[in-house]
């Protein structure tokens, strides 16, 4: 399967939507608490970093005052320094003057340079060093490369102080300053270290334009989270409301997979599993099995319409469940037709005190659209027990006990004895029909052509086992493969049809497919994938040309080794189509975690929406709606009509298969078919669906 979609939000988007909205959530608010701090740290490091800077430049713009300027005024000795050398047009300023002077030229309104030393000049007598700058002195003794800071509140404001060594860089600094007689030290070495310069940076505009960036900065993240949470969240809802939406799809799909869309009650296949699930959950348990058949039924229909008819179908039933109980249950069989269980049922009094009270509850008259109806009832009985033979053994008894209800008067009950069994023939010819087939290789393959709903273009065929008895009447498939699968012959006949199947679809040309009914029986007994590729290999065969169906009933007991086996052939190129879709299995899990690449929609769902039941088309347009949501291609079984064609055509259906379109054929009677598909290929007219297919085929009475 393709997924999910898929759907998108298929895969339970809130598990991924909540934790990142929480993620967006948390980062946001690391972000608000982490970045005001990070921001003004990162201020106060440039403010730093900046303050060296300027100290660095000062010390070499004084280096190259004192090294080229003064030392070469002082070595001619006509123009003296002075430090009010602006008073004096005949002097110059002293390199400590001078670099004061630039700092105060170049200083902004909130960075100051000071130049200070223990050993003042008279004139720079008033310099005191500050208690900052004292302690910078002690340091920058002990290491003159070093650098010193503090932050300090002056005036309520926070101030960086950056303080290095001004160092005797020169020769002629060290000789003025041991010869002057103003110089208040006069042993002087190279490189002594003669001053603290300090530059005095106020932090507030630095941090007032951090914070107003990290605010800025910290805006635009909440107004990105807040998008981001918005579109999660609205991601979460429509996730939340197509999952909301899914469900009911599949709760619906559910319902009306078990049971009837016009009655409510239960489909034949899923009261056998209900009933077969009670038995196995209590070995000793007895339950009154009773197969109910409305009298006359079909001339109640011709005489007041089909309508009228559901109507009483859906009152019999209405009036079943009650006579059933909280502990019974009813399934419609088909048409008039139901099966009816009675619990804790352990002898034929009860059994026969059960089917009569059935019997009493439709005689009442039934109102049917203004007319009156009184109807009376058949039933066949049986006494029902877990045995290995499983269910289908009593139904058959159940059935059997009917007709013989029937054919005795009607308005009755028959219980079942061996009697019936006996008249009804052995089991045994069906056996040796089957035995005979196999060792004679008397079976035969039909094939119906499957064709797109849209282009007439026909895509595939579908192989029907066939098999006769000794007089040459058909025998119906419904019959004698599950005989086949109880003798453990299945796989062998399962084995057969794939190699037949094979050689055919070897002789169609192009992309067109044939497609093989896969039984769950074989999946117990053999290696699927190995039979396939044998085939495929033997025929020379694209595995692109070959489908396999298989129904839902193989996930009832679904174990690793099968879901193993669908996923290589799956691997292998192979299409894997559910067969009768609707009518089986309970679970649909299988949707998501199968490779499931085709549904083939069950002919009654189409035989319900041609009687105008409003549930099936219901159950129709839900398929649909699954299957488009998890991508695969649906076929319509059972077309018999242009109306039923024209209708899967307006739901969006890929494929039809129907009696309309073509009847299973013997490979022999395609022959003029298949020579048409090499030649020019093959195009259904589906308005004259019927009159292109007489002209085409030969059709077959065996059916």
């Amino acid at each position: 399967m393709n997924k999910k979609s898929t759907d998108v939000i298929s895969i339970d988007s809130w598990k991924l939507v909540v934790p990142a909205m929480i993620a967006v959530v948390l980062v946001t608010v690391y972000i608000s608490f982490y970045l005001p701090s990070a921001m003004r740290s990162s201020a106060i490091e440039t403010a730093y970093r900046t303050s060296l800077q300027l100290a660095t430049q000062y010390k070499t713009i004084r280096s190259f005052y004192s090294n080229v300027v003064a030392a070469r005024v002082k070595e001619q000795g006509d123009i003296p320094f002075a430090a009010d050398y602006t008073a004096d047009d005949e002097s110059i300023p002293f390199p400590t003057t001078f670099i004061m002077d630039i700092a105060e030229l170049l200083s902004k309104e909130n960075v100051r340079l000071s130049l200070t030393s223990p050993y003042p000049w008279p004139n720079r007598a008033g310099r005191q060093l500050t208690a900052f700058q004292k302690d910078a002195w002690t340091s920058l003794q002990e290491r003159p490369e070093s650098v010193v800071s503090r932050e300090e509140t002056i005036d309520g404001q926070r101030v960086l102080k950056v303080a290095v060594a001004d160092r005797m860089v020169s020769e002629s600094c060290v000789a003025c300053h041991n010869s002057s007689p103003n110089s208040p030290k006069r042993d002087w070495h190279l490189n002594d270290v003669r001053a603290v310069m300090e530059v005095s940076t106020t932090m507030e505009p630095y941090l007032a334009r951090a914070d107003r960036q990290s605010q800025a900065i910290i805006h635009t993240v909440q107004a990105v989270a807040g998008l981001v949470i918005a579109a999660l969240a609205l991601l979460g809802y429509v996730s939340l409301r197509r999952k909301k939406e899914k469900e009911e799809a599949l709760r619906n799909l559910h319902f009306h997979a078990h049971h009837d869309t016009m009655t409510g009650t239960l489909k034949r296949s899923s009261f056998i599993d209900v009933l077969q699930e009670r038995l196995q959950g209590d070995a000793t348990q007895s339950l009154a099995l009773h197969y109910v058949d409305l009298d006359r039924f079909k001339e109640i229909n011709d005489r007041y319409g089909h309508a009228a008819g559901d109507t009483l179908v859906k009152e019999a039933a209405e009036r079943l469940k009650e006579a059933a109980g909280e502990n019974g249950m009813v399934g419609r069989v088909g048409g008039d037709e139901f099966l009816v269980a009675h619990a804790n049922v352990a002898d034929q009094h009860t059994l026969e005190a059960s089917a009569s009270a059935i019997i009493d509850c439709l005689k009442a008259p039934f109102d049917l659209q203004g007319n009156t109806v009184q109807v009376s009832a058949s039933v066949g009985s049986v006494i029902c027990q877990h045995v290995r033979e499983g269910i289908e053994l009593f139904i058959q008894r159940a059935d059997l006990a009917l007709y013989k209800a029937k054919a005795s008067g009607r308005n009755r009950f028959q219980v079942y004895d061996e009697t019936l069994g006996e008249a009804h023939g052995d089991s045994r010819k069906l056996k040796d029909a089957i035995f005979n087939a196999m060792k004679n290789d008397t079976f035969m393959l039909h094939f119906q052509g499957v064709f797109n709903t849209e282009s007439g273009r026909l895509e595939g065929f579908e192989a029907l086992l066939r098999l006769s008895d000794e007089n040459g009447k058909p025998i119906s498939p419904d019959v004698f493969i599950p005989v086949a699968e109880a003798m453990g012959a299945i796989s062998d006949i399962g084995a057969w049809v794939l190699d037949q199947a094979c050689a055919f679809s070897a002789q169609l040309p192009g992309d067109i497919f044939v497609s093989v009914n896969l039984s769950p029986a074989q999946f117990a007994v053999g290696d699927i994938p190995t039979l396939v590729r044998t085939a495929l290999e033997k025929h020379r065969l694209s595995s692109s040309k070959l489908e396999l169906e298989i129904t839902e009933n193989l996930f009832l007991e679904r174990t690793e080794q099968v879901v193993a086996e669908l996923a290589e052939l799956r691997e292998m190129g192979i299409s894997i189509a559910i067969d009768d879709f609707g009518t089986g299995y309970s679970n649909l899990s299988y949707f998501c975690d199968l490779p499931i690449t085709k549904v083939k929609i069950d002919r009654s769902f189409l035989a319900g929406w041609a009687r105008g039941e409003a549930a099936a088309k219901s159950v129709l347009q839900t398929i649909m709606t699954l299957c488009r949501n998890t991508g695969m291609v649906v076929t319509a079984e059972g077309i018999e009509t242009t109306a039923q064609a024209d209708y899967c055509r307006s739901i969006g259906c890929h494929q039809l298969q129907g009696f309309l379109l073509a009847r299973p054929a013997p490979a022999g009677d395609l022959e003029p078919l298949l020579q048409k598909l090499a030649i020019e290929g093959f195009v259904l007219d589906m308005s004259e669906a019927g009159d292109a297919l007489d002209a085409e085929f030969e059709r077959s009475e065996n059916i």
